[in-house]
């Protein structure tokens, strides 16, 4: 079995589909079909912790706008020490 690109992207991979592949990785399709929709699912993947009320503002928001990360994009999140999230993309 091929790697996928990257550890944390592979773990990530691994968390949603357990024999996920490199070329699932690559497949733009397998990614929109597990996109993250739910802060639970967002949760389990980074292991990133909101409290109950950082919960009930994103509820809030996503009445209005619906919650879509996929895998990739969710990988580019990574945790701080301090609990914060990092992003690693950095747009310009």
């Amino acid at each position: 079995m091929e790697k996928i690109f990257t550890k944390h992207q592979e773990t990530i991979a691994h968390k949603i589909e357990p024999k996920s592949q490199l070329k699932n990785w690559r497949d733009w399709k397998w990614h929109m079909r597990h996109a993250i929709k739910t802060i639970d699912e967002f949760e389990n993947l980074t292991g990133i912790q909101f409290s109950a009320e950082e919960k009930k503002k994103f509820e809030e928001t996503q009445d209005r706008f619906p919650l879509s990360i996929t895998p990739y994009y969710l990988s580019l999140i990574k945790k701080r020490t301090s609990g914060m999230i990092r992003y690693t993309n950095k747009p310009f």
